[in-house]
């Protein structure tokens, strides 16, 4: 697995999340899929601002448009509950 991570903060923009997906795409079209992995780990992503709108590129990065590009993974942590739309295009795991 490659890692290429992003570290979100209050002043996270959606190119700034855009352009790690892009890496993460640009790298995994170098290499051989069955023995490397691309992924995109995602930390803290309840920090931004939802006025903002930082997130909102997710909802196009996580469905179908890649199917014709090479797909990679996507892990984000959070330790708030994001909503519906984000939600509902990921597995959640929950920890008491």
């Amino acid at each position: 697995i490659q890692p290429f991570h992003y570290q979100c903060s209050k002043a996270s923009t959606s190119n700034e999340v855009a352009s790690v997906f892009s890496r993460a795409e640009q790298r995994q079209m170098t290499v051989d899929r069955a023995r490397q992995q691309c992924l995109v780990f995602m930390d803290e992503a309840g920090l931004p601002e939802e006025e903002r709108e930082s997130l909102k590129v997710l909802h196009y990065l996580l469905e179908g448009h890649m199917s014709s590009s090479p797909n990679v993974a996507f892990v984000c942590i959070t330790n708030h509950i994001l909503d519906a739309a984000k939600s509902n295009r990921c597995v959640c795991l929950l920890r008491p």
